[in-house]
């Protein structure tokens, strides 16, 4: 017999799994929408910053190149606040 204490609930109802932001992980940004940087074009696809639709993974691996994918020389234009100007390979 476990005297009763094993009914009790320890969250005391609380179901979210300690989540306080009821619910809003986006840390009180707003979802990128439309074609602007980084929203959703596509299962597993976003926007780059001059609204080109590449696969989510390629660009974050470009932004981290060394190398200021700004457009001009690859066919993704990273350089803008989205993608924290390539990175900081850009200037801005």
């Amino acid at each position: 017999m476990d005297g009763g204490d094993c009914d009790e609930d320890p969250t005391g109802g609380d179901t979210t799994g300690g989540d306080t932001t009821g619910g809003d992980t986006t840390g009180g940004e707003d979802e990128p929408e439309g074609t602007d940087p980084g929203a959703s074009c596509g299962a597993g696809r976003i926007y780059d910053c001059a609204a080109t639709c590449g696969t989510g993974t390629l660009l974050w691996d470009w932004s981290v190149d060394e190398y200021c994918d700004d457009g001009d020389l690859f066919m993704f234009d990273l350089n803008c606040e989205y993608f924290d100007y390539d990175s900081g390979e850009c200037d801005g």
